[in-house]
């Protein structure tokens, strides 16, 4: 895993850089870090996006509105989510623990899980 954070107040060329860095290390299968603010930090998430990056911003973005869309509440939704990807209700920050497991592990188990959300 590589963390990437900077200024907020980049520059063109500092962002386009985080971004061109970020994606490169995506494609290459190195999972990417960033702390989400704007500047550096936002343009080496989106690079990392852009790239189909395994992160844990992207990771929550996409659990966020699953339980709506299985028509049942956050905390069982986490709750089994959590079960399923680290065995306990409680755990590390959820996108971070998936992160770590990395896509083919997470997605495997994720698949087990959904049924029991419901």
């Amino acid at each position: 895993m590589v963390g990437i954070v900077g200024t907020r107040k980049a520059s063109a060329y500092g962002k386009s850089m985080a971004h061109s860095i970020a994606r490169g290390l995506a494609e290459a299968g190195v999972t990417v870090g960033s702390g989400l603010a704007r500047g550096i930090d936002g343009a080496a998430h989106q690079g990392a996006l852009d790239a189909d990056g395994w992160n844990a911003a992207a990771i929550d973005a996409t659990l966020e509105p699953l339980p709506d869309a299985l028509g049942t509440n956050k905390r069982k939704f986490y709750g089994a989510v959590r079960v399923a990807e680290c065995g306990n209700q409680v755990s590390p920050p959820l996108g971070e623990s998936l992160e770590l497991l990395g896509r083919d592990v997470t997605l495997a188990r994720l698949e087990k899980a959904l049924p029991l959300a419901k």
